[in-house]
């Protein structure tokens, strides 16, 4: 069973700007700053709503 209050957050370092961001974090000594802004990265994705358009024309919205 899943714990609600758990997040999985997904980063890539092999991205060149979320490499700097992971290094400037580092050189600043702020690795709890780095992670709460990959947190409201992650909230303000999953709040954009997600459009997919098929042949028939059709956009669909999902929430």
């Amino acid at each position: 069973m899943a714990n609600p209050k758990v997040k999985t957050i997904k980063f890539n370092l092999d991205n060149p700007e979320e490499k700097r961001s992971y290094k400037f974090a580092l050189q600043q000594e702020n690795f709890s700053g780095w992670i709460k802004s990959l947190i409201k990265k992650e909230e303000q994705k999953s709040m954009l709503p997600k459009y997919k358009s098929d042949k028939d024309g059709v956009i669909r919205i999902n929430l």
